[in-house]
C-alpha cells in the first residue's frame, strides 16, 4: 500500500520547485541595458531573478545561482538596479531610474514569458521609453 502512494505522489509532472535554464537581454529603444534587474514573477511558486550586464544579458537564478526559473506562465517585472550605487539618502524618485515605471510592477508591466522544459529559453524585452 504504501508503495502505491509513493508512485502516485511522485507523478510525471514537475514540482514548483522545477527549475530550467533561463536567459536573456534587455534593451532601452534598442540600446542594451546594464544594471537592469529582471524578475519572472510565477502564479505561484518562487520568483526567478537576475541583473543584465553591459550587453544588457541577464541569467536567472531562483534556489540556487543561474538555475534558471519555474515552468510555466510569468509576468516579468524589470526595475533599476542602480549600478552606480544607491540615490543619495537611498530615496528613489521615477524620475531617478532608467526603467519606465510601467515595467516595474506586477500590476502594470506588459511583459510576460512563458519557460517551458526541454527548449531554449531565451527572451528579449526591449523597454520603450
Amino acid at each position: 500500500m504504501m508503495l502505491c502512494v509513493l508512485v502516485f505522489s511522485t507523478g510525471c509532472g514537475h514540482g514548483l520547485d522545477y527549475t530550467t535554464k533561463v536567459t536573456g537581454t534587455v534593451t532601452v529603444n534598442g540600446k542594451p541595458a546594464n544594471g537592469f534587474y529582471v524578475v519572472f514573477n510565477p502564479p505561484k511558486g518562487r520568483p526567478a531573478n537576475g541583473t543584465t550586464d553591459s550587453q544588457g544579458r541577464f541569467s536567472l537564478s531562483t534556489f540556487d545561482p543561474g538555475d534558471g526559473a519555474v515552468l510555466g506562465e510569468h509576468v516579468v517585472t524589470i526595475t533599476d538596479a542602480f549600478p552606480q550605487g544607491p540615490p543619495p539618502m537611498g530615496r528613489i524618485t521615477a524620475n531617478m531610474s532608467r526603467v519606465p515605471p510601467i515595467y516595474s510592477a506586477v500590476s502594470t508591466t506588459p511583459l510576460k514569458a512563458t519557460v517551458k522544459d526541454d527548449e531554449t529559453n531565451d527572451f528579449t524585452f526591449d523597454l520603450k521609453q
